[in-house]
């Protein structure tokens, strides 16, 4: 599936899977994980970054190793959706095609 946010590119099954876990979290949860997702450039160092995500992991209930499969996915949506400047209706496109509401 070629997806506008990898600028055309091939979305793997792996990208998929991680995308689509995002649709079982709760409100709170994703607006969390998209908050943390984009001020990750912000952290000045590791350990910041490091507290901040075990402060969302232990808030929301969720395992590290399926939050952090989120964020790498958050990271890549986002991350491509800006570098490619993907518009909003373009993003939508996307994620319907992969599944998410």
């Amino acid at each position: 599936m070629d997806v506008s946010f990898l600028g055309g590119a091939t979305l793997d099954n792996t990208l998929i899977s991680e995308l689509l876990s995002c649709g079982s979290l709760d409100s709170g949860a994703l607006e969390s994980f998209l908050e943390l997702t984009s001020s990750f450039l912000s952290f000045s160092d590791a350990t910041s970054l490091q507290r901040a995500f075990d402060n969302l992991c232990s808030t929301h209930e969720l395992k590290q190793k399926t939050s952090k499969a989120i964020i790498r996915s958050l990271i890549i949506l986002l991350g491509g959706a800006v570098k490619f400047g993907v518009t909003e209706e373009a993003l939508g496109v996307d994620l319907k095609a992969i599944g998410e509401p």
